[in-house]
C-alpha cells in the first residue's frame, strides 16, 4: 500500500477518534451544570392561556460560527447545531405544551406584529474563546490525544448559551441569557465508564432548566402570568 493510504487512514481514524476532529470524541465522560427542574418546580409555575407563538434559531454570531466551523469543520458544525436546536424545540414544546404552561403558544418562524411572540436564539462556545490562548502543556496534551488516537485523556469545556427574548407588539419587553457549561473527559480508556454518563444531567435536562429559568423570571417581572393558576401533576419525561 502507497505512503498517501496510510497517511489518509492515520488522519481518519485520528479525525473519527477527535469527532471532527478536536475536541470531544465519541468515548467521553460528559456533564453539564443544570439538572433538571422537577414536577415540583414546574407545578410551582403559572399558566398563561393566552395565545402566543415561539421560534428557536441559530444566534446570528458570525463570530461563533467562524469559531465552530474551525474545530468541526462547515459540515460537523452544522450538524451539531441542527442537533442542538431540534432538541432545544422540542423541549419548549413539550415545557409549553405537555406541561401546561402555556398550552396555546404554536410554533412559528414568522413574529407578528401585533402579539406575544417568544424568540428562542442558540449557540456554541468553546473555553476559552478561539483563538486558543493555550500554553505549551496543552497544546502537547492536544498533540499527545490526537497522536495517541485517544489513549491520552483530555479535558475539554464549552458551553451553551441560549437566549430568550420575548417580543409583545414587536417590541422587545424581556430579554435573558442562560449559559449552560459541559465539561468532556475524553479518552479511549474511558470506554468502560461511559455508563456513567446516563447518572449524569443530560443535554435534554440542561435545555430544560433554561426554559423553566425563564418562565420563572418572565412571572418574577409581571410577564406570562397568565390565570395564576398552579399546574397540576405531571409525569415527568
Amino acid at each position: 500500500m502507497s505512503l498517501r493510504f496510510h497517511i489518509v487512514l492515520v488522519l481518519s481514524i485520528m479525525c473519527l477518534t477527535a469527532a471532527g476532529c478536536y475536541p470531544s470524541g465519541p468515548i467521553s465522560i460528559i456533564t453539564y451544570d443544570r439538572h433538571s427542574p422537577s414536577n415540583e418546580d414546574f407545578q410551582s409555575l403559572a399558566r398563561d392561556k393566552s395565545s402566543m407563538s415561539y421560534e428557536v434559531a441559530l444566534a446570528d454570531d458570525q463570530r461563533v460560527h467562524e469559531a465552530c466551523e474551525r474545530y468541526h469543520g462547515a459540515w460537523g458544525c452544522r450538524v451539531r447545531l441542527d442537533l442542538d436546536t431540534d432538541k432545544l424545540r422540542s423541549v419548549l414544546n413539550d415545557t409549553f405544551i405537555q406541561r401546561g404552561t402555556l398550552p396555546n403558544a404554536t410554533y412559528s418562524l414568522r413574529r407578528p406584529e401585533q402579539g406575544t411572540h417568544l424568540r428562542v436564539e442558540i449557540w456554541r462556545e468553546l473555553f476559552p474563546p478561539p483563538p486558543f490562548k493555550a500554553t505549551d502543556a496543552q497544546n502537547l496534551r492536544i498533540f499527545l490525544y490526537l497522536i495517541t488516537l485517544g489513549v491520552v485523556p483530555i479535558q475539554v469545556e464549552w458551553s451553551h448559551n441560549i437566549r430568550y427574548t420575548l417580543y409583545i407588539d414587536n417590541e422587545v419587553k424581556l430579554a435573558h441569557t442562560y449559559t449552560i457549561k459541559r465539561q468532556d473527559f475524553d479518552s479511549i480508556l474511558l470506554l468502560p465508564f461511559v455508563w456513567m454518563n446516563f447518572l449524569t444531567p443530560s443535554k435534554r435536562d440542561a435545555f430544560e432548566s433554561t426554559a423553566y429559568e425563564f418562565l420563572l423570571d418572565a412571572q418574577r417581572q409581571g410577564f406570562l402570568q397568565g390565570t395564576g393558576e398552579g399546574m397540576e401533576p405531571t409525569e415527568k419525561r
